[in-house]
């Protein structure tokens, strides 16, 4: 049987945040899975790129909010792509807006978003999946 700390038991027990207004993780929050909800805009700024820190953030389905997400310095970089499913084999592809910003404005209500956040070290290597066409990317 897995014990506390061991990486078995790790993967079974992830924590979970919800988040309703803007937020700055913190390094050792590393691992965690954050929801983002509410009205409000909401800001996530990561802290500095080092490797092997992860987040995850996933949308509440009522949100109706601009989410960005930013590196806690302008050295850090964001890379990686977004994939939208609009409908059917419909896919549209985007990049993050420039260096350490990666942002979803509009409503997502009924649709779905699932941000993912790896470091190695010199870059944020991002991979956003969501589905509805009620929202963009990019500024």
């Amino acid at each position: 049987m897995p014990s506390p700390g061991s990486s078995a038991w790790n993967a079974k027990k992830i924590r979970t945040e919800k988040v309703a207004t803007s937020k700055t993780i913190n390094a050792y929050e590393t691992g965690e899975l954050y929801v983002v909800s509410g009205a409000a805009d909401i800001v996530l700024t990561l802290p500095s790129a080092t490797a092997g820190r992860y987040f995850r953030v996933k949308n509440d389905p009522n949100m109706m909010m601009d989410l960005t997400c930013s590196a806690a310095s302008s050295n850090d970089t964001m890379t990686g792509m977004s994939v939208q499913y609009l409908g059917v084999n419909t896919v549209s592809c985007t990049t993050p807006l420039g260096p350490g910003v990666w942002k979803i404005s509009g409503s997502c209500e009924a649709a779905s978003v699932d941000l993912e956040f790896v470091s190695d070290g010199t870059y944020w290597h991002v991979t956003c999946y969501s589905t509805g066409s009620n929202f963009n990317f990019g500024t």
